[in-house]
């Protein structure tokens, strides 16, 4: 089994599709009950509204044309018992009206099934994920926070996790209206396969007019989430350094750096907004045009002509007027779910961890300091090849007060920092009995040990 499916894994792997979206579907695997309940509600309550529409066809023509034969399927068990082909014709249009709410209020019940666990398996997902960006926040150095700027992570977390949710529900459109949409075909072919064909043709035609639209909508969304994690930035410092900022009386500088946040975010989900909002108006006008041609052309040739009873033609006609919202709605999600790409891809790369620095833990339990901490030879920068600290060579006996003295960016507290493995040393050792400052666990390093910050921070929770 593995050799059939590892090609295809791997083909699937090496397309731009699984590339920007190969997040949502790892995670999903841990909701895959859900996710299976949701397709086959999905798929069952779209089989419904199929089968209702041949239903509809007997129907019409019943009332339409009641001394014309019934329309049969062909499956003599299936045409007795429900087309009532043998049934007089008021109790045929009695049973199938009683047979097409009933199949009405199924298809709506299982639509509703169908939407809830998709989105419950939404929530979940996306709760999964922000538990993964806190756990991935938890394990990084301190050096890839001096890089980074804390509204930006915020939204990340926040903001990029609500339109993720909102992302999943387009995908969960995009596949329960396509189920629908692909059952209406079905019924469609049923009632005149020539009809059908001409209008998938065209469908697919449009659909194909559609996705440079789509394209350059995906393109526009990267900016969205860069100009919502700037503005979350400038927020958090005007609130975190108010009092700097009242003090220094720059109020006007701050308000400019906002206003201008506030802008970008505008500008950016404007040209969005203009892309995606332009999907659906276009499709439904350019599905209307396609719907009179058909009908006409429909009308002329085969009705006139005798290949087509005039009931079936109706019957055609409320499918693609039911279907041509649907195609709408399907492309206009399509939009939708691109346009949140910029999102994902957000979350997908602060998630990554070949970029990033981590501290490798030791084996090491910690017990307490005995002799001595010795800096031999250390180096250290936050950026490559920019020094803070250079061949720092010292030794702090146990019992012994030491001061670390000099200006104002000499390196004191970067230095402080290295002893509980805030950061490890570019090159260099900090041994702490003799041992490496690497072989040991950090937790029971840090464990004890008293640091006291230089930065206040009162967390807003109970000490219990």
């Amino acid at each position: 089994m593995k050799t059939h499916k590892n090609p295809i894994r791997k083909y699937l792997r090496k397309t731009s599709f699984w590339r920007d979206n190969g997040l949502i579907f790892r995670e999903l695997k841990h909701f895959r009950w859900l996710v299976a309940i949701a397709l086959i509600c999905t798929i069952i309550g779209a089989s419904l509204e199929g089968i209702t529409v041949g239903f509809i066809a007997s129907f019409v023509q019943g009332l339409t044309n009641p001394n014309e034969p019934p329309i049969q399927s062909g499956i003599q068990w299936f045409d007795v018992w429900f087309l009532a082909t043998k049934a007089p014709t008021t109790e045929r249009i009695y049973r199938l009206a009683a047979l097409i709410l009933l199949l009405v209020w199924l298809h709506s019940v299982f639509l509703y099934l169908g939407r809830f666990y998709s989105g419950l398996s939404a929530l979940k997902l996306v709760g999964r994920i922000r538990k993964l960006l806190f756990e991935q926040l938890q394990s990084l150095s301190l050096s890839f926070y001096s890089k980074s700027r804390s509204g930006e992570l915020i939204n990340t977390i926040t903001t990029e996790g609500n339109q993720l949710i909102q992302a999943c529900d387009a995908a969960g459109t995009v596949i329960a209206k396509g189920i629908t949409v692909f059952a209406y075909i079905v019924a469609m072919f049923c009632l005149s396969w020539q009809l059908s064909i001409a209008a998938v043709m065209m469908f697919v035609l449009l659909s194909a007019g559609l996705s440079n639209l789509v394209k350059w909508l995906r393109e526009a969304s990267f900016a969205v989430p860069k100009a919502n994690g700037h503005l979350a930035s400038v927020s958090v410092e005007t609130i975190d350094g108010i009092r700097t900022v009242q003090a220094s009386v720059t109020q006007d500088f701050e308000r400019k750096r906002f206003y201008g946040a506030t802008d970008a975010v505008t500008q950016a989900k404007k040209k969005v907004l203009s892309l995606s909002e332009l999907l659906k108006p276009l499709a439904e006008g350019v599905a209307s045009t396609i719907l009179i041609v058909i009908v006409t052309a429909s009308f002329m040739m085969l009705v006139q002509g005798g290949e087509l009873r005039s009931s079936s033609l109706l019957a055609f006609m409320f499918v693609l007027f039911r279907m041509m919202p649907l195609v709408s709605l399907v492309n206009s999600s399509v939009g939708k779910f691109n346009g949140y790409q910029g999102a994902l891809n957000n979350i997908q790369q602060l998630l990554r961890r070949d970029d990033k620095v981590y501290l490798e833990n030791g084996t090491i339990a910690f017990t307490g300091l005995t002799e001595s901490i010795d800096f031999i030879s250390v180096y250290f920068g936050y950026e490559e090849n920019e020094y803070v600290l250079r061949n720092i060579c010292l030794s702090i006996p146990k019992g012994q007060t030491t001061a670390l003295v000099g200006a104002s960016g000499a390196g004191k507290t970067t230095l402080a920092e290295l002893i509980p493995r805030f950061y490890d040393p570019i090159q260099g050792w900090i041994l702490i009995d003799g041992v490496d400052l690497r072989g040991f666990e950090i937790d029971s390093l840090r464990r004890k040990m008293a640091i006291v910050s230089q930065e206040t921070f009162i967390f807003n929770t109970s000490v219990s």
